[in-house]
C-alpha cells in the first residue's frame, strides 16, 4: 500500500484550517500550524511535509517571510509551497512566485481547484524527487567509477613508471598507445647484487622474495629522489633511467651505496650476511617507448646506450669497484670536480668494436680504503701515463708503489701484470693499450 503524502496547513484562522483539513484528510495526512514559527519547526523536523498550503496574511510573521525562510534552508527549500490568500492583485501573486512558491490560489477556496492543484504539485514533487535521487545515484556511480579508475591508474603506475609516461607526454596509463616513443640523450644505470645466485641458494623461495622486496624498497625511493625512475627489475638487478643529467644518476648511485651500508648495519644486527652491489652508468642517445602486439604492451628502451650501461655494471666485478661509469658519462658532467674519480682503463668488451674509457667513483668505499685510494691516485695516474706511452719499466715501478699501499686493488694488479709481461716479452705490433675483455 502506498504511503499517504503529508500536507502542512498553515493558517491563523481556525475556520480555514477546519475546511482545508476536511477537504484533504481522506486522501492525505495533514499537519496543522497556526503561525509561521510553528510552520518552520514542522517543516525542518525529522518528518517534513511533502507540500505546504500557506496563508499569507498572518500576524507576527506573514506567509511571504515564512516562504522566504523555507527557501533559504537546504533541508526545506525543495518542499513545494502553495499560497492561499484573499489577495487577488497580480503583484501579490508575482511576489509569491518570485519567493519560490509553486502556485497561488485565491480565497474563497474552490475545493476542486485546490484538490487538483495539490495532486498536480505532489506528482511533480515525486517526479522531481525521483530524478534527484536518480541523479544522486548516477553521481555516486560516476564518483565510484572515477575512484576505481584513479585506483586502477595508481596501481598501473606500479608496473608502468609514472615518469616514463610523462616522458612520453601521457598524463596516465589510459593515454598510452602502441608505438608512443621519445628520443633523447639520457643516462642509464644498472645495479646488481654481488654473488646473488650463491647468496639466494641459502634461502627458501619465501625468504628470497622477502629479501628482494626489503632491498628494493630501500633502493627504489633513492632513484626517484634523484629524478630517475626504475624501468625494469631483473630479480636482484635494477635498470634505471635518468632523463635530465648524468649527475642525477651518479648521485643516485652514491646514495644507493650509502643505503646499502645502512641496510647492512641492520642485517648484521640480525646475524644476516652483508650484501654488496655494483653499479654501472652510461650516457647516450636513447629511445623509450611502448612496444608490443596491441593486446600486450610493455615499456621498451631501444639503444646501444643500454647495453653499454650493462657492460659498465659487469666491469665493476672485473675491476673490483662499486661504481663504474663510462667516459661519455664522465665527460657529460658539469661538476665532476665534486666527486672522487679514478680512471680505470680503456676497455673493449665482447660484442663491441669500439673501446670505451671507464672511470670509478670511490667516495662510498670504506673510510680506510677511500683514504688509500686517494693517497695513491696520483701514483696510479703516473703509472697509467707511462703504460700508455709504452714506458713499462717506469709503469711497473709506479704500480708496485701503489700496491705497497693498496695491495687489494685489482685495477693496479692488472696494469702491473700487463706491464711486466710487455717488459719481458715485448709489445704486439698492433697494441693500442686497450684491454680486451671476452666475457663481461
Amino acid at each position: 500500500m502506498t504511503e499517504k503524502s503529508t500536507i502542512l496547513i498553515v493558517d491563523d484562522t481556525p475556520d480555514n484550517i477546519f475546511v482545508l483539513n476536511n477537504l484533504l484528510k481522506d486522501e492525505y495526512k495533514t499537519k496543522i500550524a497556526n503561525n509561521g514559527e510553528k510552520a518552520l519547526r514542522i517543516a525542518s523536523s525529522d518528518s517534513p511535509p511533502d507540500l505546504i498550503l500557506l496563508d499569507i496574511m498572518m500576524p507576527e510573521m506573514d506567509g511571504y517571510e515564512v516562504c522566504k525562510r523555507l527557501k533559504a534552508e537546504e533541508i526545506t527549500r525543495d518542499i513545494p509551497v502553495i499560497f492561499l490568500t484573499a489577495k487577488t492583485q497580480m503583484d501579490d501573486e508575482q511576489k509569491g512566485l518570485e519567493l519560490g512558491a509553486v502556485d497561488y490560489i485565491t480565497k474563497p477556496i474552490s475545493p476542486p481547484i485546490l484538490i487538483t492543484r495539490v495532486k498536480t504539485h505532489l506528482q511533480l514533487k515525486k517526479t522531481t524527487d525521483l530524478l534527484k535521487n536518480q541523479n544522486i545515484i548516477l553521481e555516486e556511480k560516476v564518483e565510484a567509477r572515477t575512484r576505481q579508475l584513479a585506483t586502477m591508474n595508481q596501481s598501473m603506475t606500479r608496473f608502468v613508471p609514472e615518469e616514463f609516461l610523462k616522458e612520453l607526454g601521457c598524463k596516465d596509463v589510459t593515454e598510452v598507445e602502441l608505438g608512443d616513443h621519445k628520443f633523447g640523450t639520457m643516462t642509464v644505470q644498472f645495479s646488481d647484487i654481488r654473488s646473488y645466485t650463491t647468496f639466494a641458494e641459502s634461502m627458501s623461495a619465501n625468504e628470497t622474495f622477502s629479501f628482494l622486496n626489503a632491498y628494493l624498497m630501500r633502493i627504489g625511493p633513492v632513484i626517484r629522489e634523484c629524478d630517475g625512475f626504475v624501468n625494469q627489475y631483473y630479480g636482484d638487478g635494477i635498470m634505471s633511467i635518468f632523463p635530465k643529467t648524468p649527475e642525477d644518476s651518479l648521485t643516485a648511485a652514491i646514495n644507493m651505496q650509502k643505503k646499502v651500508s645502512e641496510y647492512n648495519v641492520y642485517r648484521k644486527q640480525k646475524d644476516r650476511q652483508e650484501i654488496k652491489i655494483g653499479i654501472g652508468i652510461n650516457t647516450g642517445p636513447l629511445m623509450i617507448g611502448i612496444i608490443g602486439d596491441g593486446r600486450r604492451m610493455d615499456t621498451g628502451v631501444v639503444s646501444d646506450t643500454v647495453n653499454t650501461a650493462a657492460r659498465m655494471e659487469g666491469l665493476t666485478k672485473y675491476y673490483g669497484v662499486s661504481i663504474a661509469l663510462s667516459e661519455t658519462t664522465y665527460n657529460g658532467m658539469t661538476n665532476s670536480g665534486t666527486y672522487n674519480f679514478r680512471f680505470l682503463d680503456y676497455v673493449r668488451v665482447k660484442g663491441k668494436s669500439k673501446e670505451m674509457g671507464v672511470y670509478e667513483e670511490f667516495s662510498t668505499d670504506p673510510e680506510d680504503l677511500f683514504e688509500r685510494k686517494l693517497k695513491t691516485k696520483s701514483i696510479l695516474e703516473s703509472g697509467q701515463k707511462h703504460y700508455f706511452a709504452r714506458e713499462f719499466g717506469a709503469a711497473v715501478k709506479c704500480f708496485t708503489d701503489v700496491l705497497m699501499i693498496l695491495p687489494e686493488d685489482l685495477t693496479t694488479k692488472y696494469y702491473l701484470e700487463r706491464s711486466s709481461k710487455f717488459l719481458l716479452q715485448g709489445v704486439p705490433a698492433d697494441w693500442q693499450g686497450i684491454c680486451e675483455i671476452a666475457e663481461r
